[in-house]
Parts: structure tokens; sequence; C-alpha cells
């Protein structure tokens, strides 16, 4: 059922991620090679391109698939190379291989210097390592690896407003007792619903906190009535897996179907208006009148045309009688 799939979810997500994920372009600064420098980095590196937001590129990871950038932004004479085939035990000198594709600006490789850049893919495949060093033969020092990491499933929530009016949080409202500490998924106070509305929610929205005492499945118990109608995982193969809610009663398991797309994600309430919900009928061109031709039938329960040219019909009643019409 979507706890049980919830907490292995939730747990596997926070064990494994321990870093944060690289931004896709890191600008990079000056460099030092006395030892110990910038923190054993070497370089400075900033996530902005004026060189205002500082950066500790060991607290970041690179997650396979994805492609990131590294431009530099100024120069003491230390040019920077990403590399990924350690020359021996060292990142210092070591070569860029057909691995993976370094595509150059500005410069044809495979170290960068001011206003140049360099980019590259990690493949979903890669089972080698990454690196950084400076190209100056005698600065040994100046090298360190570069973290890497799979890349992670995203999980997405779909939240419904049961209530009839407009619900505003006034604080935020925590759905932590789905999962199992420290995970939670917390909707931030001021987050408005309309009646009925279904918002959704994904892995950003995980904070860490302490397990509420809240319901497992639907909180219809709570004066916010916000319930979980969808659950769904995205993994980086592209398979999905989850369970909807595919009746009202959102305390029900049984009422949690498994879903393997994203089509009905946040489509639990879709407001529909009708404009005009008794429509003139056009009137068309056939005229229907009522012409009396006999009224000494009773009961007639059968009419027959005997086919046979004459124009007449033969009706049958309930007291055995047939008569002709002609």
């Amino acid at each position: 059922m979507l706890k049980k799939v919830i907490l292995f979810s939730i747990f596997v997500f926070f064990k494994t991620f321990a870093f944060i994920e690289a931004p896709s372009t890191i600008y990079v600064g000056n460099g030092m090679n006395s030892l110990g420098a910038y923190n054993y980095e070497y370089y400075e590196f900033f996530s902005d391109s004026s060189g205002n937001n500082t950066i500790n590129i060991n607290d970041y990871t690179f997650i396979k698939g994805n492609t990131y950038t590294f431009t530099k932004l100024s120069s003491n004479y230390h040019p920077f190379v990403i590399a990924d085939s350690k020359s021996g035990s060292s990142w210092h000198l070591a070569s860029q291989t057909s691995a993976i594709n370094y595509e150059f600006v500005n410069t044809s490789a495979p170290a960068i210097n001011p206003n140049q850049s360099v980019t590259f893919t990690i493949p979903l495949n890669y089972s080698g390592e990454l690196g950084y060093y400076c190209q100056i033969i005698y600065h040994t020092r100046m090298q360190n690896s570069l973290n890497i990491s799979e890349p992670q499933p995203v999980d997405f929530f779909e939240v419904t407003n049961f209530k009839l009016t407009q619900n505003t949080i006034n604080e935020d409202y925590n759905l932590s007792g789905y999962f199992t500490a420290p995970k939670s998924l917390t909707i931030p106070a001021g987050t408005t619903f309309a009646a009925g509305e279904t918002k959704i929610f994904d892995s950003n929205s995980f904070t860490a906190g302490n397990n509420s005492e809240l319901g497992f499945i639907g909180d219809l118990v709570s004066s916010n009535r916000l319930i979980i109608t969808e659950y769904l995982t995205v993994e980086s193969t592209g398979t999905i897996t989850g369970e909807r809610l595919n009746a009202l009663d959102a305390l029900n398991n049984d009422h949690f179907i498994s879903v393997s797309s994203t089509n009905d994600l946040g489509l639990f309430f879709v407001e529909q208006s009708i404009v005009d919900p008794l429509p003139d009928i056009p009137q068309g061109d056939i005229i229907v009148e009522i012409e009396e031709i006999t009224d000494q039938l009773t009961h007639p329960i059968g009419l027959i045309d005997p086919n046979d040219g004459s124009g007449r019909k033969f009706v049958f009643q309930q007291t055995g009688e047939i008569k002709t019409l002609d």
C-alpha cells in the first residue's frame, strides 16, 4: 500500500544522496598552490558569473546523465583542467579520454583560462571518476577529485483540499506521519487551496524534521482536510511507480490503485463549468402533425399491412377482433 511505498522511497532517498547536486554551470576563480589552499580545493569556485557566491565544490556531486559547464572567470596563471583518467594515483596531469565528450569555448583543450569554458555530459553508464588540476607541471598539489552520483528518483505528491471552501494554511502543515524520520513532507504556511483544488509537490518539498502523528493515507480527521490523493516515483530510467486514490474514501487502503504513468497527476479534482445547462433545441424544417383516422378502436394491440397493394391495414385488439382500416 501507499504507506509502505513511501517509507521505503524516502529512506533510500535520504541515505544515498549525501551531497548537494552541483549547479549546471560553475565559475572558476583564482588558483593557489599553497598547501591546504581554499580548504584543499586549490581553486575558488562560484555559482554566479560575478564571482560573489562562493561554493565548496567538495560539498557537491555531479549526477550521471547531466551536463555541466566550467567557466574560468579570472586567473593568476593557474590553467584549470577537468579530466577523467588519473595519472597514476594523482589527478595532476590526468587525461581527458573519449569516455566523456568535452566541448570547449574559446580554447582547444585541455585547460581553460579566463573567458574560456569546458562543457561535458557524464554518461548514465559511466563507471569512471572525475577530477581537476592545474596544468602547470610543478603545481602537483593543485588537484582534487569530484564527487559523482547516480541519478536519484523524483517523488511527486498530489495533495487535494477536501474542504468545500478555500483553504489557506496558516502554519507549516506537516505530513511527516507518512514517513520515517528524519524525512517529512511539509506544505509551507501561506499555501492556498481553492475548494477541491489539487496541488502537486515534488521531492523539493521534503524537509528534515520530527514525525507528526497524522494519518497514514488521508488525513480526513484534521481540520485542514488535506489528503494525499496520488504518490509517484519517477526513476532515472523513466520507470514510474505509485498509487492513486480511486474513490472518495481516502482512509481505505483498498481504494488506492497502482499507477505507472503521470497522466492523472494533478487531476483528482478538475473544475468544470457548464455555461448553458439547458440549451435550446434548434428547430428543424420537419413539421409533425397528428391526424385522427378512426375512433372505432378499443384496446388495439397491433397493426399489420397485408402487402397486397390495397392500402388496407389490419388492426387486432385485445378482444380478439380484427378490424380493417381503408
